[in-house]
């Protein structure tokens, strides 16, 4: 398994990327996560915005499971405006961090990865359904700040 930097370690990391809409209309997108780790849960504050806009599009706050030593899978739960609560597995598989999540009424469902390049870069894709339908993915650049 790779030795990973995100979310295992703290750090602030920087996102650039695309937002794609249902119909794959993209559009500029940047942003920060923050990962801070307590005692009995890892924090990772994440929001997006509109390239050279001040207001956030979407923000996240994860409460993670601490990864257990020689475990590779964290359970996480995360708040959204406008879906509800999402509950979730961040799994290390190699080079890369796999999450598959849904909403609490499981009218949502999605998957991401993040794709270690280095050990202050990583690719992000991922993916929300509603039902069969999709309602937007991402493509995303994360580059670690500090």
């Amino acid at each position: 398994m790779a030795d990973h930097t995100y979310l295992l370690e703290e750090g602030r990391w920087r996102a650039l990327g695309e937002l794609l809409d249902s119909q794959g209309r993209a559009v500029m997108v940047e942003g920060e996560s923050v990962v801070k780790h307590q005692e009995k849960v890892w924090i990772l504050d994440s929001r997006v915005k509109l390239s050279g806009q001040e207001k956030a599009l979407i923000q996240h706050r994860y409460a993670i499971r601490p990864l257990e030593a020689g475990g590779d899978s964290m359970g996480w739960v995360s708040k959204n405006e406008t879906i509800g609560q999402l509950i979730g597995r961040f799994n290390l598989v190699g080079d890369s961090i796999l999450s598959v999540f849904q909403s609490q009424d499981g009218s949502h469902t999605g998957s991401e990865f993040l794709i270690k390049e280095n050990d202050t870069t990583y690719l992000n894709r991922g993916v929300l359904f509603k039902g069969d339908e999709r309602i937007s993915a991402w493509i995303f650049k994360l580059t670690r700040r500090e």
